[in-house]
Formats: structure tokens, sequence, C-alpha cells
């Protein structure tokens, strides 16, 4: 899941320039790869390009649940015991909770802007006790990995510039990313 989040930053960031630079200048400022907690805490673009892209592509697309207790839902009726099907790449992407929710926008995770959403539909990583254990690992080892690449390579698309979802286990990008990685100067 963490290789497929890492696929969709990467195919993302090659078709956002912008953001692809201002990542790479924050990792570069780091005047060495991250090695520590602490290194990867002064990566907040980096980051909120992270949670931006398991938004809009959320590695885990599907969770299911058992109502615990009846209850209506969306106008709905749920019992107690019915089993629900969630839906995270539409429920992430549901414009009341998302201006303009089919773009990529990674500013709306930046501190300046409230950061990370504490109480909203983000469930790239489900939430409670049946939260994903592996969250920050992921998030940690994907903001090291992308630093590290940006610190020494530009990435631009090649061929087809669509990405499409192929629904599977985890959702990938249908028929892979292909990127073009040319080196920085040192």
């Amino acid at each position: 899941t963490t290789a497929t989040a890492l696929s969709w930053m990467a195919a993302l960031l090659a078709r956002h320039p912008e953001w692809q630079e201002r990542a790479a200048l924050e990792a570069a400022a780091l005047g060495r790869d991250p090695r520590t907690l602490e290194d990867l805490k002064k990566l907040p673009v980096l980051a909120a390009i992270f949670q931006e892209t398991v938004r809009l592509y959320p590695p885990i697309w599907t969770l299911s649940r058992e109502a615990t207790q009846s209850v209506e839902l969306g106008g709905q009726s749920v019992q107690k015991g019915d089993h629900l099907v969630i839906c995270l790449a539409t429920l992430m992407r549901d414009p009341r909770s998302f201006d303009r929710p089919d773009e990529f926008l990674p500013q709306r995770w930046l501190p300046e802007a409230g950061g990370l959403m504490q109480n909203g539909p983000f469930l790239a990583f489900s939430t409670g006790p049946r939260g994903c254990i592996g969250k920050d690992f992921s998030q940690y080892e994907s903001l090291a990995v992308l630093a590290v690449l940006l610190r020494r390579f530009r990435f631009q698309p090649v061929g087809n510039t669509s990405l499409q979802m192929e629904p599977s286990f985890s959702l990938r990008p249908r028929g892979g990313v292909r990127l073009r990685a040319e080196a920085r100067a040192s």
C-alpha cells in the first residue's frame, strides 16, 4: 500500500511541477536525506502532498463494518448486525466536505490552512479501534523516500497523462505510472 501511495504521489507531482519544486526545495533545505522523525516533521509540504494523494487515491479504497446499533443513515434504515461497505474513494471526494474535491490541492493540508482534518471524512487509514496501525509508518516511509528522490530527480510524465483508477485489493494506477526521471543539478 505504501508503494501504491508513492506511485500516485510521483504521478501527481509530475503533473503538478509547482508542487514538485516546492517539495524538492523543502527536502533540499534539510541539507541531507531525512534520517530521523524530527527531520520528517520539517517536511510539511511533503506531508500535505501525502495527505492529498491518499485522499484522492486511497490505497485501501473500501472498508466494511458491521452496525453495532440500528440507525438511519442517509435516509436509509440500517439495522444492528447489518454489514456496510464504505467506498473511501468516493467518500473523500464528496463536495459537501471538500472544496473542488476532484482536484489535487495539497494546500488544504498545510498548517496555515488548518492542517490535518481531525473530524471529517478523511478516512484513508480508517479510524477508531479498527484504524490502520501502520498509518504513521506509511506516512513517514513515504515522506522519507519521496524526499530522497526529489533531492536527486525531477519527474515528468511520459505518454498519456490521464490517471485512471484500477480497483483491486488496493487502488492502483491503471497501466502503472510512466515517468521520466531527470537528474537535478547538485
